[in-house]
């Protein structure tokens, strides 16, 4: 896996999956490579970076998305054996940031929450509603899997993922304080580009310790991206993953999931603990999910592994 070009979007994209995040993404050249001019692309142009850490007794996440012409944050979080907690808002476009840079200095802001990469971690601040954030996800070890993939329609979208980081920090829901214990794991989604006007996916992430404590974790997707951000992390050593099938009941998301991939290098199914479930409706624009937290276990890698922390996510946006 080649390491990612600093500019990959500049005129001459480039498409792939790469080793690395890149010092931009600016989407200027590739705007112009692509012929979309700039009332099409304040249509077009979605970003957002995502969290979420775990450890045994609590899970918690959240995100900031720009889609061009308004902006939405949230955030979730979930203790063994209680409800889920959640908050979200919706903010005018000028008082939303999601920067261009995916790894350090990302600056990333909406409403009571900001999102940043400094000193080689993410790092994750405020509050919304009852649930309120201080969370750490170091990112030594764990290299950045980045995609840049077509769009249908003449458009060009750029991940960055990394699943199985090492995680601290502490969450309050209602006012309790949570710390994130000892093997505390977290994911990262960064990604931001001129995106269809209707966009699906189904998406499966997670990451845990094996017995020995190596840190392991995967990100899969189907339907979105062309399968270049299907990866598998164990032990820092990032490596590609086949193109992946999910199986799971729509009617009922917190029945078990099942993802595979056709090479053979995942098997996993996944036990809900919750489901985040939302249908939005923006004006024009609606996003409907279904997204359970739970435990993923089967093979990954060529390894058995139990309980790993994670997420799937079916979502469905006209935007």
């Amino acid at each position: 896996m080649q390491q990612v070009a600093a500019r990959p979007l500049d005129g001459e994209i480039r498409y792939g999956t790469f080793q690395g995040a890149c010092a931009t993404t600016a989407l200027d050249g590739a705007a112009a490579a692509l012929g979309i001019g700039p009332v099409r692309r304040r249509l077009r142009e979605k970003r957002w970076q995502y969290f979420a850490a775990a450890d045994g007794a609590v899970a918690v996440g959240g995100a900031i998305v720009h889609l061009g012409w308004a902006g939405h944050a949230f955030l979730w979080a979930v203790e063994r054996g209680r409800p889920l907690v959640e908050a979200e808002v919706t903010a005018l476009p000028f008082s939303v940031r999601v920067g261009d840079e995916p790894g350090e200095g990302l600056v990333a802001r909406c409403r009571g929450l900001t999102l940043r990469r400094a000193g080689g971690a993410l790092h994750a601040a405020g509050r919304l509603g009852q649930v309120e954030v201080e969370v750490r996800l170091e990112e030594a070890g764990t290299p950045f899997l980045t995609a840049v993939a077509p769009v249908k329609g003449g458009g060009v979208n750029l991940t960055a993922k990394q699943a199985g980081l090492r995680a601290a920090g502490e969450v309050r829901i209602g006012g309790r304080r949570i710390e994130l214990g000892a093997g505390a794991v977290g994911l990262a989604d960064y990604t931001h580009g001129l995106l269809a006007r209707v966009t699906s996916w189904r998406w499966a992430a997670g990451g845990g310790r094996l017995p020995d404590g190596t840190r392991v974790g995967f990100n899969l997707v189907d339907g979105f991206n062309d399968a270049l951000e299907n990866g598998i992390w164990i032990g820092g050593a990032l490596q590609p993953a086949g193109r992946a099938r999910f199986a799971w009941d729509a009617a009922d998301p917190a029945a078990p999931w099942a993802v595979r991939t056709e090479d053979g290098s995942v098997d996993l199914r996944l036990e809900p603990e919750a489901v985040r479930r939302r249908d939005l409706r923006l004006g024009l624009a609606t996003s409907w999910y279904r997204q359970p937290v739970g435990r993923w276990s089967g093979r990954l890698g060529g390894l058995e592994v139990e309980g790993l922390f994670g997420v799937a996510e079916d979502h469905r946006a006209r935007w």
